[in-house]
Parts: structure tokens; C-alpha cells; sequence
């Protein structure tokens, strides 16, 4: 339903109707895995979005430029190991005693002309050292909220 909605939005509820249900059926029944990533040629040829475009080639490079903008404020690239920053923080910590960092990370953001909005996760993660050199750890998610930049 509230993909027929939206495609109303953009398309002509009464004259576009069967092809509204098409997209909608595509979308919902024919991807067995919510996950599937689509591509701009999937989703013109085999869903239908009449929407999708392809670049020209003066805006490419400037939408990949914004990708690897995002990749690099998301720390894509970078396995998220709060053992790895708990330790790189705590390296003088004693044996037997505990501390504690907050982590922060950005997960995923929606842009506009009028403003930019993030998903922000925040970690608390206590450590203790060992006797034999070795960090224990308890990973915490202490909030998860979308945030304007």
C-alpha cells in the first residue's frame, strides 16, 4: 500500500494504474530477499521505475565524488572492533582496573538543499586488562537516533 503511494506521487494514479501494480509487484513479491540491492538497469529494465536516470557525464563523477565522501564519513572501509578502540585508548590501563569510552558512528544519511540528516549509534564499552595482557570487554549501545547536521 504505501508503495502505491508513493508511486502515485510521481505517476498517474488513473492512467498508469496496471503499471503501478507492475512496479508494485516487482517490489514486494518477485525480490524474495529485502536486502537485494538494485541497480539503476535492473530497476529501469526489470522493475520498471521510469524515474531512474542515468548520469550525464558532468554529474558522475561529481555523484561518485559525494559517494566517496559518505564512504569516508561512515568509515565504510573500517570493520567496527570496539575491542580494537578500547585497547588503542587504553593502552597504560593497569591490570585489574576497568574504564570506559564512548563510541560514536554514523550509519546512514539523507540529504537535501534545506538540510542533511544522519543516523548516529552511540557505544559505551567497558574494559578491564588481565593479568595476562589480554582486554575483557562489554560492549553497550547507549542510543541510536537520527540527527541533523
Amino acid at each position: 500500500m504505501m508503495a502505491q503511494k508513493l508511486l502515485s506521487l510521481h505517476m498517474n494514479k488513473a492512467k498508469e494504474q496496471h503499471e503501478i501494480k507492475d512496479i508494485v509487484d516487482n517490489l514486494t513479491s518477485k525480490l524474495y530477499y529485502h536486502g537485494h540491492p538494485i541497480n539503476r538497469k535492473e530497476a529501469q529494465e526489470q522493475i520498471g521505475l521510469r524515474t531512474v536516470i542515468n548520469a550525464d557525464s558532468e554529474l558522475e563523477p561529481i555523484m561518485w565524488d559525494l559517494y566517496l565522501e559518505y564512504e569516508n564519513e561512515i568509515k565504510a572501509d573500517d570493520p567496527f572492533d570496539p575491542l580494537m578502540d578500547f585497547v588503542s585508548q587504553n593502552q597504560d590501563l593497569q591490570v585489574g582496573h576497568g574504564n570506559s569510552i564512548e563510541i560514536a558512528s554514523k550509519l546512514a544519511y539523507i540529504e537535501s538543499t534545506f538540510r542533511t540528516d544522519f543516523v548516529e549509534i552511540k557505544h559505551s564499552v567497558y574494559g578491564t586488562k588481565q593479568a595476562n595482557g589480554t582486554y575483557q570487554i562489554v560492549p553497550n549501545i547507549t542510543s541510536r537516533d537520527w540527527k541533523i547536521e
